[in-house]
């Protein structure tokens, strides 16, 4: 089995230092529950030109912190299968697919070979996607191709992505824990006959 998963807001913690850089910017009352919706910036009020320079600074994706329990989630996809991280760079930052790749290196023990640097994940085949923007697992499961809960589009729960509403086709799920996506690769290989 591959799976695909993304990296900010499921392995690495973006909006925690884009929350301490503004901070250290001088912007007031930068706090992580603020940001209820997908726009960093909006929520923030802040405008998005600062943000992305400020993960455009060389050393921020290198230094992003791990999420809690994220290493024991990429053991348990390998116990699996095959892991590769799908992850979207920001195109303004000269040397973030650089540093997103050593961080994979570092913290995940990733191969070159296993880190993609899209933000068309929809176009990237495989047998379940985590990801925190839901958009964009709906768009993956759609263009699949495949019969629902086959495949699994998984979005991880996050604050900022809790009032979308999942359409429950194609086979798109909720994970709060690490043990909802493991149940959901145990029913895809149980319908599979593995």
């Amino acid at each position: 089995m591959n799976f695909l998963c993304d990296v900010d807001g499921v392995l690495a913690d973006f909006l925690g230092s884009v929350c301490e850089g503004l901070t250290e910017l001088g912007y007031p009352d930068i706090r992580r529950e603020r940001v209820t919706q997908w726009d960093i910036a909006d929520c923030l009020d802040v405008p998005t030109s600062v943000i992305y320079n400020l993960a455009g600074r060389e050393g921020f994706c290198e230094g992003l912190d791990v999420l809690p329990g994220a290493v024991a989630l990429i053991q348990m996809l390998r116990e699996h299968g095959k892991v590769y991280f799908a992850t979207s760079p920001i195109w303004s930052a000269r040397t973030w697919m650089y540093e997103r790749t050593r961080w994979l290196k570092e913290h995940f023990d990733a191969k070159p070979g296993e880190v993609l640097h899209t933000s068309a994940k929809e176009l990237v085949r495989g047998d379940m996607l985590i990801d925190d923007k839901p958009q964009t697992v709906e768009r993956w499961a759609l263009a699949q191709g495949r019969e629902p809960h086959k495949n699994y589009g998984v979005v991880w729960n996050q604050p900022y992505n809790a009032t979308y509403t999942i359409t429950p086709r194609l086979g798109v799920v909720r994970a709060q824990t690490w043990d909802d996506v493991n149940e959901c690769i145990l029913k895809m290989k149980a319908q599979r006959g593995l």
